[in-house]
């Protein structure tokens, strides 16, 4: 079965979206590396991938393009909240509210809900995942 991430653009920037829900394969380190490589991956500024269960609420990990882990900026958040609403997860309402009600001074930077655009699916190959030794799946078989 093939991974399947989204590719969205927002605040200039080139997110790839792991939905945690529909993909089988384990997202880590070095899978975040390979994917997110320029000259051989699918190239990004990094992986936002949940939803993730935080507490009562869904939430987000970002995976730089080194594989390390940061705690996700709001325009990164805006970018998430862009995909959960457009594939069904969240209305609109509840979409601003995943990236902590009004996201800043919106005269000076818009919400991304209105800038972050989806750009494209993309698939990583079965054959992708073995060659760059990523095919563990998510309970570690």
């Amino acid at each position: 079965m093939d991974t399947v991430l989204f590719k969205y653009h927002g605040h200039g920037e080139d997110y790839l979206v792991y939905d945690t829900c529909i993909n089988g394969e384990r997202l880590d380190a070095k899978a975040a590396r390979a994917i997110c490589a320029r000259n051989f991956g699918l190239g990004a500024l990094g992986i936002l991938a949940g939803p993730v269960q935080e507490g009562n609420t869904a939430g987000v990990r970002m995976y730089r393009p080194d594989g390390s882990q940061a705690d996700p900026s709001a325009s990164e958040k805006e970018i998430f909240s862009s995909y959960l609403k457009d594939a069904g997860y969240l209305g609109a309402e509840a979409a601003e509210s995943f990236t902590g009600g009004e996201g800043g001074n919106r005269e000076e930077s818009p919400s991304a809900l209105e800038e972050a655009k989806a750009v494209g699916k993309l698939f990583l190959s079965d054959e992708f995942m073995k060659k760059n030794h990523l095919c563990t799946n998510r309970y570690g078989r």
